[in-house]
């Protein structure tokens, strides 16, 4: 009886909980329903949208909560005699990976410490790299001479965004008299294009050491607020220039210094001075760069070309080659590429301008513009490759790395004539492997022969005339026509400088 009684209970509950809640939901799902109508019509943009998600997450948690202790710097002034600039801070509860750091200079932003360099983040100092690529020029400058400084450095998130910020802290760089910069020492340098050019740096006391210098720069005009150069890089890996640690020399080589000037005189032949400065030079631990100068502490010296013969500007290079003189339209091409040892003739006295350029002749000349990396022989690879021939190395870097893939039945072809069409694939192949940018597109409608392009060549030639390496063959663009040696020079020399490499 008493169950009964229980699940006659039971079911009435259940009954009356059924009439409530049909009395409700038609109230419900109108109200839901308006309550749609509105939100639809009041969504904000996307951005707006995603910054409100970031904002509406909870962003003090864990260690980093509100009442942990806060990074800071505890110290109100810190000396610098050079190197990186040791600011001791306590990072209080906060880790490195959660930290960004903004230096500000007298009110101007210095520079960022965070994520390449998060390593100069410790939990007792942070290591602030005085002459650090984004810094203001003006802080730059500044930092390089003797007094004191107002310094801030904000701390802040690094990973929300956006950055919250943490705390900043106030303090005083003392920038000592014996800081001296790493500066170049002779005021003018004379040359005449007869001889290799050597200068003399001075590494100022307990500044930087020199590591590695990797250009110089040959500018016909240099801004005097520090604002930007404009003239011609020289290369240490093509051995434009060397120094000489021990001796406290720069010293560059007269072709190269010739190569330089003769493309600045394009614009103004009056000029009997230039300036020449180290603009990326890395020294100390490879953070820090020489890019700086002003009128009290340049880093940059003057060369005087008032002696100088012109017409031996013209021939920057010297060419050992009988085929190669000063008024070939090939001149500046076969020099580009013999200086640098990524052509270097068909023999000692000739450097064959016309021969036509075989496959595997361009296989190597990629190889060595990619520094000829060791690559272990693969027989597999190209059929119609043995091992132990010139062209053997070169085809397997040009197979592994996808800049040639060979024909569709799978030989190399090494002796064949290559074509403008294969070169540009080739090439095209070759800059996608660098990481450069290939998006390049060429205006083909100037070209009667356009429509000749293999199908599988047409994106690469495209890319090819618009990047500048192919202008044409007496008005067309001759895909099947093949390349001679002094052409192959020219794009190489486009392919080159076009990219900065």
């Amino acid at each position: 009886m008493k169950k009964r009684r229980a699940y006659e209970l039971f079911s009435m509950l259940i009954l009356m909980i059924m009439l409530v809640y049909s009395a409700i939901l038609p109230v419900c799902a109108e109200e839901t329903e308006v309550f749609d109508s509105e939100r639809i019509e009041e969504i904000p943009e996307a951005e707006e949208t995603a910054e409100t998600a970031e904002v509406l997450e909870p962003v003090e948690a864990g260690a980093n909560a509100a009442d942990a202790e806060v990074p800071r710097v505890t110290v109100s002034s810190v000396e610098w005699k050079g190197g990186d600039l040791i600011v001791p801070v306590s990072l209080g509860d906060y880790d490195t990976d959660d930290l960004m750091v903004d230096i500000w200079h007298d009110g101007l932003f210095w520079t960022r410490v965070f994520h390449d360099n998060r390593e100069l983040i410790t939990k007792d100092y942070i290591a602030v790299p005085i002459l650090q690529g984004e810094a203001n020029t003006s802080a730059r400058l500044n930092l390089a001479k003797s007094g004191n400084c107002s310094v801030t450095m904000v701390f802040s998130d690094g990973t929300n965004v956006p950055e919250r910020e943490i705390n900043r802290s106030e303090f005083t760089i003392e920038v000592k008299k014996d800081s001296k910069p790493w500066r170049l020492i002779d005021e003018t340098v004379p040359f005449d294009g007869s001889q290799d050019v050597t200068f003399h740096f001075e590494n100022g006391t307990n500044y930087f050491e020199i590591e590695s210098l990797e250009s110089i720069v040959v500018m016909d005009e240099i801004f005097s607020d520090g604002g930007g150069w404009s003239g011609v890089e020289l290369k240490s890996i093509f051995n434009d220039f060397s120094f000489d640690m021990s001796a406290d020399t720069i010293t560059i080589e007269k072709n190269a210094l010739k190569r330089a000037l003769a493309i600045c005189l394009q614009a103004d032949k009056s000029k009997d001075k230039f300036c020449v400065g180290v603009v990326s030079g890395v020294i100390g631990s490879g953070r820090t760069r020489i890019d700086y100068w002003d009128e009290d502490d340049a880093c940059v010296w003057w060369l005087d070309v008032s002696s100088l013969d012109l017409d031996s500007v013209s021939a920057w290079w010297e060419s050992p080659f009988t085929d190669v003189a000063v008024d070939n339209w090939y001149y500046d091409a076969a020099g580009f590429v013999y200086e640098r040892g990524i052509m270097t003739g068909m023999t000692e006295t000739e450097f064959g301008p016309s021969v036509k350029l075989s496959r595997a002749q361009f296989a190597t000349i990629l190889y060595r513009m990619e520094g000829e990396p060791e690559v272990a022989y693969n027989p597999a690879a190209f059929p119609d490759v043995r091992e132990g021939q010139f062209y053997t190395a070169p085809a397997m870097w040009a197979k592994s790395t996808g800049v040639i893939s060979g024909y569709e039945d799978g030989r190399f072809g090494p002796a064949d004539e290559i074509t403008r069409e294969q070169m540009a694939v080739m090439m095209y192949r070759y800059a996608n492997m660098l990481g450069l940018d290939t998006s390049a597109e060429g205006d083909m409608s100037g070209f009667p022969d356009a429509g000749q392009i293999s199908p599988f060549a047409e994106r690469e030639v495209n890319w090819a005339v618009g990047a500048g390496l192919i202008k044409g063959d007496g008005g067309n663009v001759n895909p099947q026509g093949t390349a001679e040696r002094a052409q192959c020079a020219t794009i190489i020399m486009r392919f080159m400088e076009g990219y900065g490499l």
